[in-house]
């Protein structure tokens, strides 16, 4: 995962990301990795992405690991073939350092918004129904949580334009637009 984080942070640098107001949007190990990326900023104090991170929204985040991690080898890598997964083990002290580090990130930046959705169904996966995620690893404990009637693959999927999902995500992307032209003038 440190691996994944720090090469996207280098190409979302190439691209001036952090340069304006950034709003990231996460499923599953993405929210990790956008964690990662952020921590890793604010250690190389790269203060330009974070001050401008406003906001991030988890879909189904393993926070504090998945038990899927704990499936032995052959079925994980059966359903789940990328070696990461090993990183998602419930509970592990990287997983748990990751959390408290990025929960000390957000309390000291105050006009950061967290919005998590965690997943309420079960995926079905060959014929066996899994929860990758389940309602406590999913809640970040900061800002605003949501579970939603939905399971891992189709909970960032808003259905409609009346959807929590879509609601939040609007409403999130007119607060940082407001907030970025309130402070211009």
């Amino acid at each position: 995962m440190a691996d994944r984080s720090a090469e996207i942070l280098d190409k979302l640098r190439q691209c001036g990301v952090g340069q304006r107001p950034v709003i990231f949007v996460g499923h599953s190990m993405g929210g990790l990795v956008a964690k990662k990326m952020l921590l890793q900023a604010q250690a190389e104090q790269d203060n330009d992405l974070v001050d401008n991170t406003k906001g991030i929204m988890f879909f189904s985040t393993p926070h504090l690991g998945s038990s899927v991690a704990k499936l032995n080898s052959a079925t994980k890598f059966f359903f789940f073939p990328s070696t990461e997964v090993n990183d998602l083990e419930e509970n592990s002290p990287q997983l748990v350092d990751l959390n408290q580090n990025f929960k000390n990130l957000v309390k000291e930046k105050e006009d950061l918004r967290i919005i998590s959705f965690g997943e309420a169904l079960t995926t079905p996966m060959f014929g066996i129904d899994m929860t990758f995620v389940s309602p406590e690893s999913s809640n970040l404990e900061i800002g605003e949580h949501y579970q939603i009637k939905a399971n891992h693959l189709n909970v960032c999927k808003p259905d409609s334009k009346e959807s929590i999902i879509y609601r939040k995500f609007i409403d999130l992307v007119m607060d940082v637009i407001d907030d970025n032209v309130l402070n211009k003038y």
